[in-house]
């Protein structure tokens, strides 16, 4: 599958010597030099005629988007869409976006080296799986491990605080930027995570010798905390590892473990009630040949990231969705023990005091962190997003049909915009 084709080389070459480039410590793009040359942009919100004349002399392309998600019918599926519906519709058709799922052009250890080398365009990428290559990063996942944990208001808005973390560390852009990679979305927490197990448990004892398989560091420290043995495993081999006794427990996101059948053999699912694991986020990013791409095409590709938030709240279906299917396979769902809450808790403060002494997040990482929780979950409440259950029958409460779309916004607009691709 070819990448950013059709029309593309005439766009190119009507760029010119004015091409676009990254824009360093900021993390956004501008057009050097500008002008009529690299073609004009639109401010954000503009009437739709605007952006059409905005994009009427340009030349259509195509663009490939590989995400995470495993294929169309998946549950999650629909935040991918929505993303590339949003593009394509911006546009006035003139942006084509091809969806490569399941990894169709590059497995997560590769997605980087596409994208700087042209053969992916856009890519939903886990940099937490590479701790070495991206310390800021795996540090802002660890101090998400610290915010408070509820069945839908907290989910949200720590979507909303890994966004603020993740713009606001000149570390991170760094990192991007020696990739040659530039964020649209440089930290998406995404749904919580929660333990799967084979056999139920709740108590340290529980989960004294057990062999889990985790994530990212930071679970792996929590883990270990809990008295149980952390194991790596890529996730395609998680099912048969339960099914054989290899691994007593997943710590994973529910749509993702029941949509792979793994919530079949591991049905008894507990989780923290005043911290939480780390959420192992992604990012979304693109690469060489979209910040090649004129400036109103590069802006319409950035703000559909409000599509993309908007839709990928809907994650508490996800886990709606799960806890339905543990229960359906004789399972429960319980909360850890004032114990095991109090050794995953300790857990965190030591990797919290390692961030601080690094300094990769700056001098008091973790008022930052609490300050904007306190930011967005008044923010998420005042959109009208509410806890009205328990986690455990959360299918019973969750209400489908609630907009997210003014809260993506907020977001947006608060923390994205200021990066949004602009000319000087």
């Amino acid at each position: 599958m070819k990448t950013v084709k059709n029309k593309l080389g005439p766009v190119l070459g009507v760029i010119g010597a004015t091409a676009l480039t990254i824009s360093g410590c900021a993390g956004g793009v501008t057009a050097q030099g500008g002008g009529e040359e690299s073609g004009s942009g639109f401010s954000f919100g503009a009437a739709q005629e605007e952006v059409d004349a905005a994009v009427a002399d340009l030349e259509p392309v195509t663009i490939t988007y590989q995400p995470t998600t495993s294929g169309p019918n998946s549950t999650s599926a629909h935040v991918d869409t929505s993303f590339a519906d949003e593009i394509e519709e911006r546009s006035n058709g003139k942006i084509t976006v091809e969806i490569a799922w399941a990894q169709a052009i590059a497995g997560y250890d590769d997605i980087d080296d596409a994208l700087a080398d042209g053969r992916l365009d856009i890519g939903r990428t886990i940099p937490s799986y590479h701790p070495q290559q991206y310390p800021a990063f795996s540090a802002i996942d660890t101090m998400l491990a610290n915010l408070e944990s509820s069945p839908h208001v907290s989910e949200v808005a720590a979507n909303a605080v890994g966004l603020e973390l993740g713009w606001g560390s000149e570390k991170l852009m760094a990192e991007y930027e020696d990739k040659q990679l530039t964020p649209i979305i440089p930290v998406f927490a995404q749904a919580g995570n929660y333990m799967a197990c084979s056999q139920p448990g709740t108590s340290a004892e529980d989960f004294e010798g057990r062999q889990i398989r985790v994530a990212s560091a930071a679970i792996s420290d929590q883990v270990t905390a809990m008295g149980a043995t952390p194991v790596s495993m890529d996730y395609p081999e998680i099912y048969e590892g339960l099914q054989r006794g290899t691994i007593d427990c997943t710590v994973g996101k529910l749509a993702s473990l029941a949509e792979t059948g793994v919530l079949e053999v591991a049905p008894h699912l507990s989780y923290p009630s005043t911290v939480s694991y780390a959420k192992a986020p992604s990012a979304i990013v693109f690469g060489r040949n979209v910040s090649q791409l004129p400036l109103a095409y590069q802006q319409i590709i950035f703000d559909a990231q409000i599509a993309f938030f908007a839709a990928s709240m809907q994650e508490s279906v996800g886990n709606a969705i799960g806890i339905r299917s543990a229960l359906e396979h004789d399972g429960e769902v319980q909360q850890f023990s004032e114990e095991v809450d109090t050794k995953i808790a300790g857990a965190n403060k030591d990797l919290v005091a390692e961030i601080e002494s690094s300094g990769v997040l700056g001098d008091d990482p973790l008022t930052t962190l609490t300050d904007a929780e306190s930011k967005w979950t008044a923010a998420a409440k005042e959109s009208g997003i509410a806890d009205d259950g328990e986690f455990a029958n959360l299918p019973e409460w969750y209400d489908s049909s609630i907009n997210y779309r003014p809260f993506a916004e907020k977001v947006y607009q608060d923390l994205a915009e200021p990066h949004r691709p602009s000319q000087e």
